[in-house]
Order: C-alpha cells, then structure tokens, then sequence
C-alpha cells in the first residue's frame, strides 16, 4: 500500500522549497545590481577619463544607491557576502605564483623577507596589546 504524506507537512516542505528559491533570486537580483554599479562605474571612468577607477566609481555609486534606499541593503547582503567569502580564492595564483619561482626570491627575496618578518611581529604585537585592553575592559 502506497504511503501518503499528510498535506500539512506537504506544504511546509514546499513552502520552504519556495523561501530557498525566493532567497537565490534575491541574491542573483543583487548580484545583478552590484555589477550594473561597477559597470556604470567603469563607464563612467572611461567617458570622463578620470583618474579614479572604474570599479571604485561603481562602488560610489552603489554606496550611493545604498544611502538614498533606492537599494535595500538585504538586496544585495546575500551577494556581497557571498562574493567576500570567494574573494581570497580568486587571488590565491597571484600569492601562489611568486612564492614559486627562484628568480623571484633571488631578486627579491633579501628585501622581502625582513619586511614580512616586521610586519609579522608587529601585527602580533598590536594583537596582542588590542587584546589586552579589551580584557581590560
């Protein structure tokens, strides 16, 4: 004998079927917004010849849009989180790439690795002393 489901649960599976696709579209529709900005952006920069970037313009122009609420922020928060947590993986061959190559540490190499070590302890330090002042608080 065939097994039936209630209809009640029928319906909230359904319905939460809908709130998961009504949810993509919200983001796809961001997605959508944020590159129109940075290709108004872009046009924008290769029409006026300014020297400020293309992409910073479409960023302006978003904040822009965001600020007056001609955009709602939840529109695009599922897009632009999105496009964040990917961000790091889009530049890992440019990290990758010169690590890799001896010519690049031949030339370089004398310069950089000090630099990097500063900076590593200094960004220890500073951690160190902004966590101490929020214990101490």
């Amino acid at each position: 004998m065939p097994m039936t489901l209630p209809m009640a649960n029928v319906s909230l599976a359904s319905r939460g079927g809908w709130d998961l696709l009504r949810q993509a579209v919200r983001d796809l529709v961001g997605l959508g917004v944020i590159v129109l900005c940075l290709t108004a952006g872009s046009a924008a920069a290769q029409c006026s010849r300014s020297t400020i970037s293309g992409n910073v313009l479409g960023l302006i122009v978003l904040l822009l849009l965001l600020w007056l609420r001609i955009v709602p922020i939840t529109l695009v928060r599922g897009a632009s989180s999105t496009l964040l947590a990917v961000l790091p993986i889009l530049f890992v061959p440019l990290y990758v790439q010169p690590f890799s190559d001896r010519a690049f540490w031949l030339q370089y190499g004398p310069t950089l690795l000090p630099v990097v070590a500063v900076g590593c302890a200094a960004t220890i330090v500073l951690a160190r002393a902004v966590a101490i002042a929020m214990v101490k608080r």
